[in-house]
């Protein structure tokens, strides 16, 4: 393993370049990449604003772990979910990602897949991991608002049909149909809102008005895929609460995954199997899966 095949972010685009295998740091380990999802810069263009230009793409995956460094504590030959958050930055944004045939990852990425059947999970499962956690907040919650218009947002939509008051605001009126397919009131701009949220979901980035769309001591949670935003302050509420997730947990999210129209997904997420299969999805998709085994 001299030389290794990823899929590079540049200002220009994307690339397919050849790059040597990095030295292995304490606390990571150099993993066999099984599969990985990467958010489309033709789609996305917002999310590429702040990449690092030559960052290999991909944030969420699962991974083989070949060989472990000093302090990792993992095993050869063990299978792992993987995150994009660390203390070293994001995946795929300030660091290297998993769009690659080999990776090197912090051993914090990890995700523990004990209890889950490895052949159902999918890098979508994983991205979407987060929803036992957000189901917590729209338990509590007396008004809550997804705003976004994509995939991100039909998911949480279905999930948000279980619980009172929670809207959806999408100006883009390609996704409309879709959206108003879950029943939820959907808002077209903010002058359509009528109550103030304690809960607001970014699924795409925005830039919030915070007196007109919040109340006091409101959850703001930033959905992956948003790495970003503007807040806008005019006196009321003086506190809010932005979080983002924290633990992810794929058997979660395949019951919701499950619901969605396969027309959607097909229309939203391309599958592939090799790295320059990608090149071309990215251009057509808003998510490209590669299973490389």
């Amino acid at each position: 393993m001299g030389a290794l095949k990823s899929i590079k972010w540049y200002e220009g685009g994307v690339v397919l370049e050849e790059t040597a295998i990095p030295p292995i740091p304490s606390k990571h380990v150099l993993a066999k990449v099984l599969s990985v999802l990467i958010y489309s810069p033709h789609k996305n263009k917002n999310v590429f604003k702040n990449t690092v230009p030559g960052r290999t793409l991909g944030g969420f995956g699962l991974v083989r772990v070949i060989e472990p460094g000093v302090g990792a504590e993992v095993m050869p030959g063990e299978v792992f979910c993987v995150k994009p958050y660390t203390t070293h930055g994001i995946l795929g944004l300030d660091i290297d990602g998993l769009a690659s045939e080999y990776a090197v990852i912090p051993r914090e990425a990890l995700i523990s897949l004990r209890g889950t059947e490895l052949e159902r999970i999918s890098p979508l499962h994983v991205e979407f991991g987060y929803i036992h956690e957000l189901i917590k907040l729209m338990e509590i919650s007396e008004r809550g608002l997804i705003v976004g218009c994509g995939l991100a947002a039909y998911i949480l939509g279905l999930v948000a049909r279980n619980y009172r008051n929670m809207e959806v605001l999408c100006s883009n009126t390609d996704y409309l149909k879709s959206l108003k397919d879950l029943g939820l009131p959907l808002k077209r701009s903010l002058e359509d809102l009528k109550e103030r949220a304690d809960l607001l979901i970014l699924t795409e980035e925005a830039d919030i008005d915070l007196k007109s769309m919040l109340r006091e001591n409101a959850w703001v949670y930033i959905a992956p895929g948003v790495f970003t935003l503007s807040l806008h302050y005019r006196g009321i509420p003086s506190k809010i609460k932005l979080v983002r997730p924290k633990a992810f947990k794929p058997k979660y999210s395949m019951r919701y995954l499950g619901r969605v129209s396969p027309h959607i997904l097909e229309s939203q997420v391309k599958t592939v199997s090799e790295l320059s299969q990608a090149i071309e999805a990215l251009s057509l998709f808003e998510r490209v899966i590669i299973n490389f085994e």
